[in-house]
């Protein structure tokens, strides 16, 4: 029979070649497929964490099919990774042993009073002394955490983690205004973080609600005392830093913000 075109009448066998062919290189593929290990590569390295498989294993023959992949386990940060992401990313998480926890966005009042806190400070600190809000991360937890507190102050001469100068490990006074959707953490895992800072003296928990300071300061032996303010004439008694601060200096104009 001619071929097409009014060729030479095509060869039979040569076509059956051709597809012998084509099922051993299919068969070689297979096999070459069944032969990697589950989460490696071709290349013999590990599979990225972020790579997702695009099919489920088949038996020989049949059409692979696209699923969701399986959930992947949950992986705990190492510090060091922490400080990597955290340096490039768009916006800020405090880390504390193994969590990474988004920070959200303040309130008028919240901000208020932590304005309020660090501008009278600002001209009472002794020489020596300064004050800085919650663009600096501090390291806590023995070096198991990372926080940006809403104010705190250093004295001396800021000593930094590492050479990027944007973890500061001495703070010697820490403010944290309490947030509905943060004071449990405040107030228990963030607390125990802070007083594993060998310079810290007190740490000190701001009621946005009503006007309440909770100064704990470390007293000898380590212990910590705390002390209660709840009167907008009270003075807050800063021993560590030698200032005072009153309720109604820390809550100016704060109780009437949405």
């Amino acid at each position: 029979m001619a071929g097409p075109g009014g060729g030479p009448p095509e060869d039979p066998g040569a076509g059956e070649a051709q597809l012998r062919a084509i099922a051993e290189l299919l068969q070689r593929q297979r096999g070459l497929a069944r032969r990697v290990p589950t989460g490696g590569s071709l290349l013999g390295g590990e599979a990225d964490d972020d790579e997702e498989p695009s099919s489920t294993s088949t038996a020989e023959g049949e059409m692979p099919t696209l699923q969701d992949p399986a959930p992947k386990p949950y992986k705990r940060v190492t510090p060091r990774q922490y400080l990597v992401r955290e340096r490039r990313a768009e916006y800020r998480s405090e880390y504390f042993d193994g969590d990474v926890v988004a920070m959200a966005g303040g309130t008028p009042r919240h901000a208020r009073i932590a304005q309020n806190i660090a501008s009278h400070l600002y001209f009472r600190l002794p020489d020596g002394c300064g004050v800085f809000q919650s663009d600096v991360k501090v390291q806590v937890a023995a070096g198991k955490g990372y926080a940006y507190p809403d104010v705190f102050v250093l004295c001396g001469p800021p000593q930094y983690l590492d050479g990027s100068r944007d973890v500061v490990t001495n703070p010697v006074v820490v403010f944290e205004v309490l947030s509905p959707g943060t004071e449990a953490r405040d107030r228990t895992i963030k607390a125990a973080a802070y007083r594993q800072v060998p310079t810290l003296a007190a740490y000190v928990l701001v009621s946005q609600k009503e006007p309440r300071l909770e100064v704990y300061a470390r007293g000898t032996g380590g212990a910590w005392e705390c002390t209660v303010y709840q009167q907008l004439e009270d003075r807050v008694a800063l021993d560590a830093i030698g200032c005072e601060l009153t309720l109604a200096e820390v809550y100016r104009a704060a109780l009437f913000e949405g």
